[in-house]
């Protein structure tokens, strides 16, 4: 998965990203200096101290949402293989200028936000693992999600945060807790995507008793080998 070692392929999929999010408007509207659709009612409201008589117009504009995005990516034994793709991904995505919260896990939850904006890209690759101390090492997806929820669904999940889950499904925990994270982060993200290395395989079945219980409270589930494939399926669908 996120096979390549050039950081602009993943600034190009930042850049498909942020297009698509610039192009979302919301339906609550702003008052705009451009002579577009007369805001009447901001009108009214300008003109009130003349009297009423209509001297001063306002024109009205979508305004733009703020969208976050939540990274939340596997880091245990059966992702060492893409652990430097891996890195050069959230890497890319922090020192973007978009909202971005990153965390990995694998038997337990670490934020790494603020390391990933602290160095160079060299520097990170290096010094990330050694910060993890269970960096390939067990996994408990749905305590590690819960883990999340529990400790930042409520300052970092709203309708306006799209969350990016990096993991094979191969889940060493408890599936209750992973079926109540994923419902729980599913009431209040706007979407999930769930990233998956093994589902490129033509021979792949949702199997495990993990993503069989995931899958029902995703919204994409995608096969993902290489940053190409990310960049294929971000160009093809609507955020």
């Amino acid at each position: 998965m996120f096979s390549g070692d050039s950081l602009k392929d993943w600034y190009e999929v930042i850049r498909i990203i942020s297009n698509k999010m610039s192009e979302e408007k919301s339906r609550r509207i702003q008052e705009g200096k451009e002579h577009t659709r007369l805001y009447l009612r901001q009108t009214i409201r300008k003109n009130m101290r003349r009297g009423g008589e209509l001297l001063e117009l306002a024109y009205e504009k979508p305004k733009k949402i703020k969208t976050n995005i939540v990274i939340l990516a596997d880091v245990s034994k059966s992702m060492e293989i893409y652990s430097r793709e891996l890195i050069q991904m959230m890497y890319s995505f922090q020192n973007s200028k978009l909202h971005i919260e990153t965390f990995v896990f694998s038997t337990s939850l670490y934020r790494l936000t603020k390391q990933l904006k602290s160095g160079d890209y060299k520097k990170v690759l290096k010094s990330i693992p050694e910060e993890v101390d269970e960096w390939a090492g067990g996994t408990r997806i749905g305590e590690s999600l819960w883990d999340f929820y529990a400790q930042f669904g409520n300052r970092l999940l709203n309708s306006k945060t799209f969350v990016f889950i990096v993991s094979d499904g191969l889940d060493n925990g408890e599936v209750e807790y992973l079926r109540k994270a994923m419902v729980s982060i599913k009431k209040r993200a706007k979407k999930i995507f769930w990233f998956n290395p093994l589902a490129k395989s033509p021979n792949f079945t949702i199997q495990t008793q993990g993503m069989l219980v995931a899958k029902n409270h995703i919204d994409y589930l995608i096969p993902a080998t290489g940053v190409a494939d990310f960049k294929r399926f971000l160009s093809g669908v609507k955020l």
